[in-house]
């Protein structure tokens, strides 16, 4: 199934929706989100104009994008943090984690799958 290509503002708007659901976001929190989640989803949208063959890159171009990317995990949990409250900041991470291991968990049956084909 394809995903549909939505702007990045729709994207942003989206998130917001999914967390305020899940945490409960009152006005002021879900305008913050709302411009992480914009600025999140531009810098995705730029990323993924400059992709290019893995292959191709060296190791130091491999370590800088791994490294540049960890960086701007690493910002978005400080700003979520400064976000949220503490309740909804645990509550928040342990989604994060609980969806991470699903992520690693589906990751792994299509690469049986492909074995087996």
């Amino acid at each position: 199934m394809e995903r549909p290509d939505f702007t990045p503002t729709q994207l942003a708007e989206l998130q917001t929706k999914k967390l305020t659901l899940e945490l409960d976001l009152d006005e002021k929190q879900q305008a913050k989100v709302f411009e992480l989640e914009l600025k999140v989803a531009k810098d995705r949208e730029a990323h993924k104009t400059e992709k290019g063959p893995k292959d191709e890159m060296t190791d130091e171009e491999k370590f800088e994008k791994h490294s540049a990317r960890l960086d701007s995990q690493i910002e978005y949990k400080k700003a979520m943090k400064s976000i949220l409250n503490k309740d909804q900041f645990e509550k928040w991470e342990k989604t994060c984690e609980t969806r991470g291991k699903k992520r690693q968990k589906e990751g792994r049956r299509d690469k049986k799958r492909e074995k087996r084909h």
